[in-house]
């Protein structure tokens, strides 16, 4: 699965909310694709995309909470926009979680290699 395009956005319409929710659940769909590296390092195009998406996620939920503020008199438009918060919430969690994992397996090897290097010195 390609990585989804993480568009500049403005909720006007209900077809802009559309539009934007597809991008959200492609975006969750990916990085649950992903799963997080399990003992080898992510390469890195799906790091560079992660931390991409990990800078996009606070600005889509900006724009969403414009358009809620905008758009949400009643209590029964809130669901839609409040579902979209918690999947964008859950998503930048799950991105986090992968990046973290990263950082540790990258330090990890990084320790390792010095660990080979001090014992091929002595």
């Amino acid at each position: 699965m390609a990585a989804p395009e993480l568009p500049l956005f403005e909720i006007q319409t209900a077809a802009d909310f559309d539009a934007a929710m597809k991008t959200f659940k492609e975006l969750d769909e990916y990085v649950s694709g992903i799963g997080g590296p399990g003992q080898e390092i992510l390469d890195a195009a799906m790091e560079e995309f992660l931390d991409k998406a990990q800078g996009w996620i606070p600005y889509a939920l900006i724009e969403l909470s414009c358009a809620e503020i905008r758009y949400c008199e009643e209590d029964e438009t809130l669901g839609p926009f409040q579902d979209a918060s918690d999947l964008l919430r859950a998503t930048q969690r799950e991105v986090e979680r992968i990046l973290e994992k990263n950082d540790d397996l990258k330090d990890e090897q990084a320790e390792e290699g010095a660990d080979i290097t001090r014992r091929h010195s002595v």
